[in-house]
């Protein structure tokens, strides 16, 4: 059985317009709500939802967990026919994301994706995790080239796509190891 290894952010979820909203529920604009989350990641490392909200109005936080209870709504509009292909299909498929472990579990909790998804947080980078799901050929999707590098490099047989989706955050620089460009999860072939 093939296996389909996914990332989240940028990938199947719109972050950039989830970002906006949650920042929009606490009163900011997206431009303030991108200074004060990248000022928390900062002096905090990952982002932790409840180390965020501490002082914050209990109304405004109740704000921000109802668009987070709404995160399905961001989804790309490619991804869940994409992810019925890949079920479909009967690839093994786990969606690995890097971030803080409650705030992760809380997203993925509430875009209620199907059963036959394996789920992993890690912290760090996903070379570092991929030998658990390792098979020769093994398909890789991601936005950030800084994952793909050290992939393809330990990893020759898998075949990774960089996703540069319109208003993706990591655009640049392009990964040096051999890839397949898309803007669309609609390009990969299964």
């Amino acid at each position: 059985m093939p296996t389909i290894l996914i990332d989240l952010d940028y990938t199947l979820l719109d972050t950039q317009a989830f970002s906006t909203a949650l920042g929009t529920s606490l009163g900011l604009s997206h431009t303030e709500w991108v200074q004060v989350y990248n000022q928390f990641v900062k002096d905090n490392g990952l982002f932790s939802a409840r180390d965020f909200l501490r002082g914050v109005e209990s109304d405004k936080s109740k704000q921000f967990y109802q668009v987070v209870k709404q995160i399905r709504r961001y989804l790309y509009s490619d991804t869940v026919e994409f992810l019925k292909q890949v079920e479909q299909k009967k690839y093994t498929c786990v969606l690995m994301t890097v971030g803080e472990d409650s705030w992760q579990k809380d997203k993925l909790t509430n875009l209620r994706l199907p059963a036959f998804i394996q789920t992993s947080i890690i912290q760090d980078r996903k070379a570092n995790h991929l030998a658990d799901y390792y098979e020769p050929g093994m398909l890789i999707v991601d936005d950030r080239a800084i994952e793909l590098e050290p992939i393809a490099a330990q990893f020759p047989e898998t075949h990774c796509y960089w996703i540069t989706r319109s208003g993706g955050k990591y655009l640049a620089p392009a990964p040096q190891c051999a890839h397949t460009i898309i803007k669309s999860l609609n390009e990969i072939k299964l």
